[in-house]
């Protein structure tokens, strides 16, 4: 298999499904020692690029106070289709570790209430990468 820590899973359209797979998903892989996350991500979307996620698990595993990482979402990202209109972006500052070169910078930050539109999302199924104890966090209060 070549993706054995990430399953993909046909949706039937039903919300309970979403529901089910949430509380019954397997709260940790063997061999995976990193927190358990959660991704949607809609039947449209279209990868121009590789994303290394073992780099978005550990970023996010590092970076305790983040709530999502987007991979959505870059600083090319100016125009709001939905909203048909152009967004604020938000104020960006690098992720990065001690002593870390500027130049090796993977990934941004930024505060989601200072911004609008896509930037202002908390929740999205589009690609965004949750812990999992979040996701179980949202759908509780749904």
């Amino acid at each position: 298999m070549k993706f054995p820590h990430v399953e993909f899973i046909l949706e039937n359209g039903q919300v309970d499904q979403v529901l089910d797979i949430i509380a019954k998903r397997p709260k940790q892989k063997p061999g995976f020692e990193l927190l358990p996350f959660f991704s949607f991500m809609v039947d449209d979307m279209i990868f121009f690029r590789d994303i290394k996620l073992i780099d978005c698990l550990t970023s996010l595993h590092e970076s305790t106070k983040a709530y999502a990482l987007h991979i959505k979402l870059s600083p090319g990202i100016y125009f709001s289709h939905t909203a048909n209109k152009i967004m604020r972006l938000p104020n960006f500052e690098p992720v990065l570790k001690p002593n870390q070169p500027l130049s090796t910078i993977k990934f941004l930050k930024y505060r989601r209430s200072e911004t609008e539109l896509d930037w202002n999302y908390p929740f999205d199924f589009c690609g965004s990468i949750y812990r999992a104890d979040q996701v179980d966090k949202v759908i509780k209060k749904i």
